[in-house]
């Protein structure tokens, strides 16, 4: 696996590491949605529409919502509180370095 970054992104509040796969409740105004992450700099293999500077999440049930949000390990080690960690998964749904977002 190729490492671009080497900083770690924490869940807020917490030490847990922010890693692909994990299971993922996003709040919203009204309610949550769940997603999985699906590409994290430094964990996934480099995919020249991500690059080192976002972290990738895609919502359950909706294959073509994928959301790229900003990485920056300069500034920032916590991520906002609105992603809470549920659960670790697996890497099933890890984006490839050559997979083609639409």
């Amino acid at each position: 696996m190729m490492t671009h970054n080497k900083a770690v992104l924490l869940y807020h509040d917490s030490n847990t590491e922010l890693k692909v796969g994990d299971r993922i409740k996003v709040k919203k105004l009204f309610g949550h949605k769940l997603a999985t992450v699906v590409y994290v700099p430094g964990q996934s293999k480099f995919h020249k529409d991500f690059g080192d500077d976002n972290w990738v999440i895609q919502y359950d049930n909706e294959k073509y919502d994928v959301r790229f949000l900003p990485f920056y390990p300069d500034y920032e080690q916590h991520i906002p509180k609105k992603y809470v960690f549920v659960s670790r998964g697996g890497r099933e749904l890890e984006v490839s370095s050559d997979e083609k977002i639409e």
